[in-house]
C-alpha cells in the first residue's frame, strides 16, 4: 500500500502541486485544521508526509502508523512490510477529527507563559538570582552558557496568576521551560525544598525535553529529568557537536508516551536509553525498546542518575561514547 493510499484511508486530500511527483493537502488526521497536512509521495524510498501544527518533521509511512495506531516501530513495519495484509483489518477513521485540546492553541496562554519564562530569566541573572546560580553551578555541575542557551531561570517568590483562562501556580525556584519549535510546552519549576521537587504550571502539555533536537541520522541519549539532558550535554558537548548526539528528556520515567514524539525518534540513527538505575528507569527502557525496536538498547548510568555522574567527577563523554560504540580516544 503507498504511503498516499494509506493516507488517504483517514482524510481528504487534494492534489495542489504536481511538483516532486505530486503534493497534496488536507485535514491532518491527528489535530484537525483545513490543509495543514501535507502528502509527498515521490518524496525519498516510500513518501512523506508533514503537519504543520503537530508533526512538523517529514515522516514515512511507518511513523504514520505508529502515531496513527499508537503502536511500536516493529508492529508498525511488519504490518506495512511484513507480507501479511495487517491494513485491510484497520477500521476506516473520522476523516476531520476534533483538534486535540491543548494550550499550544491558546496565545493567550503561550504569551503569558513566554513573559513568565523571560522576566524568570533575567531574575536568574541578577542580585536575587545568586543562590540560585550557586546551585546550578556548585551542586549541579551546570555550566552558565548551558542554562542561558535553555533559558533557565528563577522565579524569586510564590505566584498565582492566570494564563490564557488557566489559573496556575508558580512557586519559588529554578524556573525550566519547555519551549520546542518555538511554543511553550510546559514550564517546570524546581523547588528548593518540599515534596514533590517538581512542580508543572498548569496547563503545560506532554512531549520530548529538547526533541526539536533531534536530526535524521543521529545518535539520541533519551533520559528521564531536564537537568540528566543538560548534564549530557555539559559532560560531552564537544562529542554531541562531533557526533550529532542530542540529549533529550521524557520528564519522568513514563513521560512523552505519545506517538507524536516517538515517532520523532525514527529520525534518528540510535537511541541511547539513559534512564536512572533503578527500577521505574528500567521499566522506561524496556518500554522504548518495544516501541523504537532495533535502534533502541540501554545505556545505564555508573550511578543513579547522568547528573550523579557528572558531580562526582565522572566522564560523561566517555560513557556517552562507550554507549555509541566508540573509542574513548575518538
Amino acid at each position: 500500500m503507498s504511503l498516499l493510499s494509506l493516507i488517504e484511508r483517514d482524510t481528504r486530500l487534494r492534489k495542489v502541486s504536481g511538483t516532486r511527483g505530486g503534493e497534496y493537502h488536507g485535514p491532518c488526521p491527528f489535530c484537525g485544521g483545513r490543509d495543514r497536512f501535507i502528502v509527498q509521495p515521490g518524496r525519498g524510498e516510500r513518501g512523506k508526509w508533514s503537519c504543520r501544527q503537530c508533526s512538523p518533521r517529514w515522516q514515512d509511512d511507518i511513523a504514520y502508523l505508529m502515531q496513527r495506531d499508537h503502536i511500536g516501530f516493529v508492529e508498525a513495519r511488519e504490518r506495512l512490510h511484513g507480507g501479511a495484509s495487517g491494513l485491510r483489518l484497520l477500521p476506516k477513521r473520522d476523516p476531520t477529527p476534533p483538534p486535540r485540546p491543548t494550550t499550544l492553541c491558546n496565545p493567550d496562554w503561550q504569551a503569558a507563559a513566554l513573559a513568565f519564562v523571560g522576566d524568570c530569566f533575567e531574575r536568574l541573572r541578577g542580585p536575587e538570582g545568586a543562590d540560585a546560580r550557586a546551585y546550578l553551578t556548585e551542586q549541579r555541575g551546570l555550566a552558565g552558557g548551558i542554562c542561558v542557551a535553555h533559558a533557565l531561570g528563577y522565579n524569586d517568590r510564590d505566584r498565582r496568576a492566570t494564563w490564557g483562562g488557566v489559573k496556575v501556580y508558580l512557586p519559588r525556584g529554578i524556573v525550566i521551560p519547555w519551549r520546542v519549535y518555538g511554543s511553550i510546552y510546559r514550564v517546570n519549576i524546581r523547588r528548593p525544598s518540599g515534596e514533590p521537587k517538581y512542580l508543572q504550571a498548569a496547563g503545560g502539555t506532554n512531549c520530548l525535553y529538547r526533541g526539536d533536537c533531534i536530526t535524521p541520522g543521529a545518535t539520541v541519549v533519551l533520559v528521564e529529568g531536564e537537568i540528566d539532558a543538560l548534564s549530557v550535554l555539559h559532560g560531552a558537548y564537544g562529542l554531541c557537536s562531533a557526533r550529532n548526539i542530542v540529549p533529550v528528556a521524557t520528564g519522568s520515567a513514563t513521560g512523552a508516551r505519545l506517538a507524536d514524539w516517538s515517532t520523532g525518534l525514527l529520525l534518528a540513527d540510535a537511541v541511547l536509553l539513559a534512564f536512572d538505575d533503578d527500577g521505574a528507569g528500567d521499566g522506561a527502557a524496556h518500554w522504548w525498546q518495544t516501541m523504537l525496536g532495533e535502534r533502541a538498547r540501554r545505556l545505564r548510568p555508573t550511578r543513579h542518575d547522568v547528573n550523579a555522574m557528572l558531580t562526582a567527577g565522572d566522564d560523561v563523554a566517555a560513557w556517552v561514547g562507550e554507549g555509541q560504540g566508540l573509542r574513548a580516544e575518538d
